[in-house]
């Protein structure tokens, strides 16, 4: 039906929703569900906007954020615990998938290039495992050759991906 103003068809829209919610919700998880890589992909750009706009107008953001983050693990302890535990997961990945034919020389000197290159260039690198050590698909392993200093915008949105290089 044709309106005869966007205000007239946004009340529309507002009523409709409010009538359907149910409907509305169960359509917006099976549309979220069918382009999953898509939805997560304008959400990471959308919260890289946000929170960089956030920080460029208010100086003390940061610093609400931390203080908020504390009286709500506070408040949860359980949530601190969950978060906690897959951070000491993470931290036992990489010594199971360091093998032992590994130069664990070379691996150091890479790291401290990722330090180099932050403190020279002024923008954060960070060591990204080419093939990730717990990818969906495929699981690499620890070593030198796995290793490539990127930076950190990079590395986030690369994820926990593998990037199968092109072929031809």
């Amino acid at each position: 039906m044709p309106y005869k103003s966007r205000e007239a068809k946004k009340a529309h829209n507002v009523k409709y929703r409010a009538e359907n919610r149910e409907r509305c919700r169960q359509l917006r998880r099976s549309s979220w569900a069918r382009n999953l890589e898509h939805e997560r992909k304008l959400h990471r750009e959308w919260q890289r906007a946000y929170y960089h706009s956030k920080l460029k107008h208010d100086p003390t953001y940061m610093a609400k954020q931390r203080a908020f983050a504390t009286a709500s693990y506070r408040a949860n302890p359980e949530r601190a615990k969950r978060r906690n535990v897959s951070y000491a997961r993470n931290a036992l990945i990489v010594p199971r998938q360091t093998p032992k034919w590994a130069n664990k020389f070379f691996i150091s000197e890479i790291y401290d290039l990722a330090k180099l290159r932050t403190k020279y260039l002024g923008m954060p690198h960070q060591v990204d495992h080419i093939i990730p050590l717990c990818g969906r698909d495929v699981c690499g392993l620890h070593v030198e050759t796995n290793l490539r200093v990127v930076t950190k915008a990079i590395n986030l949105a690369k994820g926990n991906a593998f990037e199968a290089p092109a072929v031809g």
